[in-house]
């Protein structure tokens, strides 16, 4: 071959791979897998081959608007599935880690995309965790599974659907390629493949824990008390606390039949109002959750005095059949997420028992079950500050105009037995355990004191009223021993409490200006 026809191939041969790179870096379905031909088909984690292997996921994600990285973890430790990344928060994760961990188990490498780093942002496999000199568009999620030595078993970044449109460098694009791939490369590696990989991967921490906190069994409740007591914040500032008397209003069941305190001969309970009330408390879901510590407890809206523990708005007191009853306390309210209508709340929830509830006070056995099951609920509650949503804070305390509605003419003749569009099966209304008795119920000062927190105060600063949850631990009443603290005297009223004076500290005197919430002396 002379120099001239060797020249003239090498041209051709440059043209060539000039026209290959162009066509690479539009990413055809078609593209040649030379340099990969022998990965084809093989799994991406060979060694990881048993779902019990796994013991720890963390996923780690990037924030775009915020331009920050949002971390989820959930591990197997000292025999419990906890959230590190909420504080160690309970998680029930088996059966989610389970599925997510199946996932990869066998997951093969299949069609190659790409294996140049410019091409990652298109691809959504951009690193999450990589430094700022990487693109902030395109960052993918991180997902990594450990062992119980902390080895990892999985590593890899799950980018874009084929099929999804997305905006890059100001342009409009859509991922070209068969429908159903994921486009995933592992955390070490450079090249991109389209997989089939069936993922239901939630970071949401509602989608890891146990959604029925309370563990209440709607059809034992005998009544519902809503005391919609407030703290006076002016006398806050001066050192003192005064309580301000709000509407007490009281729910129970008569012959079966729900009925609420004070209720005229002309008017019957709103049976869709409170079926609200009691599906929440059946269903009660938290958003988030803080430990509870004693320091600036009143950041949060908690205040201990020496008649027991106030909350900012007020509390809710549901006794049940059991001999058990629950006090929910509702402190000050967190900013919500955009887009989630009304104000977060904390809330603290506490167990006593009940003895007058009982559908046999003297029934010994009952009595004793009724104990332990409120020293295991206040082992759930106790070291734990939680975040509720403002729709389920507003179910949960209907005001009274609500609660009761005009009865019927048709009820006087005996006709119209059923709420109009009630179902009666639809809800369990429970036996006929007699009217509601609001001056009855547990003495507080039975249940168990939560818990002291041992988390590290340092790990994040106390949130103030208008914190966000996330930024920082919220406080928790340690060392109260609600026995030492002086019940309120059930003939209490408005007008009968003693006023602190402007000087007293909370744990000084007695709140002033109406009678103690139930529930009072206990600790939170």
């Amino acid at each position: 071959m002379n120099e001239f026809a060797r020249s003239a191939l090498y041209v051709l041969v440059a043209a060539g791979l000039a026209a290959g790179a162009v066509w690479t870096r539009q990413v055809p379905e078609e593209l040649v897998q030379s340099a990969a031909r022998d990965e084809r088909g093989t799994p991406f984690f060979p060694e990881f081959s048993d779902i019990a292997q796994a013991t720890s996921l963390e996923v780690w994600e990037f924030d775009e608007d915020q331009g920050g990285l949002i971390p989820f973890k959930v591990e197997f430790k000292d025999g419990v599935w906890r959230i590190p990344s909420h504080f160690g928060y309970p998680a029930d994760a088996k059966d989610r880690l389970a599925r997510t961990a199946s996932a990869f188990i066998g997951l093969q490498r299949t069609v190659l995309r790409t294996d140049r780093e410019e091409d990652f942002p298109r691809f959504g496999v951009v690193d999450p965790q990589a430094d700022e000199s990487a693109p902030s568009e395109g960052r993918g999620r991180r997902v990594t599974l450990r062992d119980a030595d902390g080895k990892v078993l999985v590593d890899m970044i799950i980018g874009r659907k084929a099929g999804d449109e997305f905006e890059l460098d100001g342009k409009k694009e859509k991922l070209e390629g068969q429908p159903g791939l994921v486009f995933v490369r592992r955390a070490d590696e450079k090249r991109v493949y389209g997989v089939k990989l069936d993922l239901d991967l939630s970071t949401k921490f509602k989608d890891w824990i146990e959604t029925d906190l309370l563990q209440l069994d709607v059809a034992a409740i005998t009544s519902i008390t809503n005391d919609a007591y407030k703290v006076d914040e002016e006398w806050l500032a001066r050192g003192a606390i005064r309580i301000l008397p709000g509407e007490k209003t009281v729910v129970g069941r008569k012959d079966g039949e729900w009925i609420v305190e004070g209720m005229g001969p002309d008017e019957r309970a709103n049976i869709a109002v409170i079926d609200s009330m009691t599906d929440t408390l059946r269903e009660l879901t938290i958003v988030d959750v803080l430990p509870r510590e004693r320091a600036r407890l009143e950041d949060a809206g908690f205040f201990l005095t020496n008649q027991g523990v106030y909350s900012n708005e007020g509390e809710l007191r549901v006794d049940l059949d059991t001999g058990v009853t629950y006090v929910l306390r509702f402190g000050e309210v967190v900013p919500s997420p955009e887009g989630e209508e009304g104000l977060r709340r904390f809330m603290v929830v506490q167990a006593s028992f009940n003895p007058k509830a009982l559908k046999k006070p003297d029934d010994e056995e009952a009595q004793k079950k009724a104990k332990q099951r409120v020293e295991e609920l206040n082992k759930r509650f106790g070291d734990w500050y939680y975040v509720i949503s403002a729709a389920s804070f507003d179910s949960l305390r209907p005001p009274r105009k609500l609660l009761t509605e005009p009865k019927p003419a048709e009820d006087d003749a005996g006709e119209d037995a059923e709420h109009e569009g009630h179902d009666p099966g639809e809800h369990d209304h429970g036996e006929a355990l007699g009217p509601p008795r609001p001056g009855e119920g547990a003495d507080p000062g039975e249940g168990a004191t939560p818990k002291k927190e041992d988390a590290n105060p340092s790990e994040g600063a106390t949130p103030k009223k208008d914190a966000n949850p996330g930024e920082g631990a919220a406080p928790k009443e340690e060392d109260a021993n609600p026995g030492e603290g002086a019940t309120p005297k059930k003939d209490a009223n408005s007008g009968e409490g003693a006023t602190p004076k402007e000087d007293a500290s909370p744990g000084e005197g007695a709140p002033a200006g109406g009678e103690a919430p139930s529930g009072g002396a206990g600790g939170s």
